[in-house]
């Protein structure tokens, strides 16, 4: 995470440091090593682990990156240096029309997802000239990055922070479903904003076919979400874990013939045991994600308190003053073998909810008509 100063008159992320600085530590630490020894022994070779190790380690351990908004000067600055700035690129602050949150995938094969905070460039006349769908793989190249959280919440805190200093348009797209937030909507509450709808005059009916359970105690509603179960991709996935394993031993098996009789069975009982780790990891997941069980109550007041139960439980509450966006994000691909990939989200500033995997479609549309008429007539 990029440290954050601010002041009246700017704000500025820097990133460098931290892990990252403690890594390059170690790395500089041994290149220098290395180059001790490679001239107290002589030995011209230890010269190249000394440059692959040390050089970086050197840039880890003291480069800083930072982007710098100076309202004073209508500017933004993206600099580069070691500990303090060294080169800078200055941009217009005009060049730029909103601040932007995203989701992204990261880290190795692409598992870690973070959450960018950025600053979207206007368009060029030669940008605009493009082909459509071009332009459109082609619109992260004029996002100016300010930070990326593993968190979505420290993300839209910052976001929001920016865009309020800017005086620009808040744009969300981190569910997949498109938010845009004007300057003096950010704190609008989903309450407000069906105000100005129109109230509807009565509850939605419910789907004829339907798993989720309803619960009603005096003006509370509670929702019973049905346990997603094992579905068809998990036992697909699992049965291709457990096909790695059963690989693994037969190349054990086949290579065996050149070892003892004790090396070989030893071999053959690794690689079983490394082949069945996939299995166990993909099982595990599947089991939880199949037994989990969500129930969300509406309180009489038109607060939301979910909470989720498996081995234990936990629960998350967002108050009706304080709830701001509540929709259904429908996926464009076909459910996979099988399973519904719908869910509603549930926003606020302080927390972020994610409910009903596995429902269909027209259940989830129900629940937040539903959620919608109990908030707007519970005032």
């Amino acid at each position: 995470m990029a440290k954050i100063k601010r002041d009246a008159h700017s704000l500025e992320t820097i990133r460098g440091g931290g892990i990252v600085g403690v890594m390059g530590a170690v790395s500089f630490i041994v290149g220098i090593a290395m180059l001790v020894i490679s001239i107290r022994e002589k030995e011209s070779v230890l010269f190249i682990p000394t440059v692959l190790f040390g050089t970086p380690g050197f840039f880890m351990l003291f480069g800083r990156l930072g982007t710098k908004i100076d309202l004073q000067h209508q500017q933004v600055v993206r600099w580069f240096g070691l500990l303090v700035p060294m080169f800078r690129t200055t941009y217009s602050m005009d060049d730029f029309e909103y601040v932007g949150v995203t989701r992204a995938s990261a880290g190795q094969n692409n598992s870690k997802i973070v959450y960018p905070v950025f600053l979207r460039r206007k368009e060029t006349e030669d940008e605009k000239q493009r082909d459509e769908e071009l332009a459109k793989a082609l619109a992260h190249l004029r996002n100016l990055n300010f930070q990326i959280n593993n968190d979505y919440l420290p993300s839209r805190a910052l976001a929001e922070s920016i865009a309020r200093m800017l005086g620009m348009e808040f744009h969300d797209d981190s569910s997949g479903e498109m938010i845009i937030r004007t300057p003096d909507e950010f704190d609008e509450t989903l309450r407000d904003r069906l105000m100005k709808r129109g109230v509807p005059d009565e509850l939605p009916d419910a789907p004829e076919k339907t798993g989720v359970r309803v619960l009603t105690d005096g003006d509370s509603m509670t929702f019973e979400f049905p346990a997603p179960g094992f579905q068809a991709v998990h036992m697909l996935v699992m049965v291709m874990s457990l096909g790695f394993c059963v690989t693994a031993a037969c190349m054990a098996f086949l290579v065996k013939s050149n070892l003892t009789s004790s090396g070989g069975g030893i071999l053959i009982g690794v690689f079983s045991v490394v082949g069945l780790l996939p299995f166990v990891f993909t099982f595990t997941l599947s089991r939880k994600f199949a037994r989990t069980r969500e129930t969300l109550t509406l309180t009489g007041e038109g607060d939301l308190v979910l909470e989720r139960r498996y081995l234990s439980s936990a629960s998350t509450t967002i108050p009706a003053n304080e709830l701001e966006e509540l929709f259904v994000r429908h996926p464009e691909r076909q459910p996979i073998l099988g399973m519904s990939m719908s869910k509603v989200y549930a926003r606020s500033d302080k927390e972020s909810l994610e409910f009903g995997t596995g429902s269909s479609a027209a259940e989830l549309d129900w629940i937040v008509a539903v959620i919608e008429y109990r908030v707007v007539t519970t005032v």
